[in-house]
């Protein structure tokens, strides 16, 4: 069977060398593969509208209610009390996210598709790695602003109340009384090394139905409970701490486009994804480069919807 060089109308199947002459479908794969592994996208809202210029411009969240309240029954010739717009102007850069990946001549020549397989998996996996990296960077950030709050003990110990914890952590979003709701909205977000304290809490494994074929024993996956919408594990936040966060305001993800002059291609989305850019190009002698990228910009655009739960191990 003919694979190289790719012609259309010869091979019935997508050779390597087809897939190299097609920046879009590496770039297809590429969105399919990040849309796994990227945790901002489940903390984020993602905007999908292209971004204009080297940052975002947004209002971070004040208090919804006046500091001083005027009463709420001005005399019949008295003014009504005015609301000054006082929320804080902040900007959120672009940080360039790529990578190149080497495709050589006999992987072409010869139709080596794990060569492509593998190369696609690593600029897919270390730019989601990025991204959420710089996600959690903001969000732990001493100055960024959000709550924080003590664990009651370690939640490595299966008889720590965690139940409380979080129940603590959403009632601190929910107080807030600015509009944002962590009893329905909260998503829990903890290294991956804590799924195995979640599965064997004892607590949870009393509150939760056992006889259930859905259960945690049977799925592996820790029930929903007290209203949280997804439970997120995430290697790059540090052990010691979790988030519970209402992911449909606090946070905020946008990216921006290359121009045309600079070759790069992709496939559009859709569903809440953003594009991930591509180029190929040959490197003389033999080797063929894919360059995969996006550029992205995160925004806490309200911190207070986010609590950050610290000593959840030691």
């Amino acid at each position: 069977m003919p694979t190289y060089p790719g012609q259309s109308g010869v091979a019935t199947q997508l050779t390597v060398d087809q897939m190299l002459k097609q920046p879009q479908l590496i770039s297809r794969a590429l969105v399919s593969l990040v849309s796994k592994r990227l945790g901002a996208y489940k903390l984020c809202v993602v905007d999908p509208t292209p971004m204009v210029g080297a940052s975002i411009l947004f209002q971070q969240d004040e208090s919804i209610y006046l500091d001083r309240d005027p009463g709420p029954h001005p005399g019949p010739r008295s003014k009504w009390p005015r609301a000054s717009w006082t929320e804080e102007a902040k900007s959120a850069a672009i940080k360039e996210q790529g990578l190149e990946v080497v495709i050589n001549n006999l992987a072409i020549r010869l139709n080596q598709k794990p060569q492509l397989t593998i190369g696609l998996r690593k600029l897919a996996n270390n730019i989601a790695k990025w991204i959420d990296g710089d996600l959690l960077d903001t969000i732990l950030a001493t100055a960024m602003g959000t709550q924080t709050m003590n664990a009651s003990a370690v939640w490595t110990t299966a008889g720590t109340d965690v139940i409380g914890d979080i129940g603590d952590a959403q009632e601190m979003i929910e107080t807030e009384d600015n509009g944002y709701d962590g009893f329905e909205n909260a998503v829990l977000a903890l290294n991956t090394v804590h799924r195995n304290s979640l599965l064997g809490n004892t607590a949870l494994r009393a509150a939760l139905p056992r006889e259930s074929a859905t259960g945690s024993i049977q799925t592996g996956r820790v029930a929903p409970f007290l209203g949280i919408k997804d439970i997120l594990y995430l290697s790059q936040i540090p052990a010691t701490k979790a988030l519970v966060l209402d992911n449909t305001v606090a946070l905020m993800l946008a990216a921006s486009e290359p121009v045309a002059e600079e070759g790069f291609q992709s496939f559009s989305p859709g569903d809440g994804n953003l594009p991930i850019w591509v180029k190929t190009y040959k490197e003389e002698p033999k080797d063929t480069i894919i360059a995969g990228g996006i550029w992205p910009a995160l925004a806490a655009v309200a911190p207070r919807a986010i609590v950050r739960i610290d000593g959840i191990s030691a």
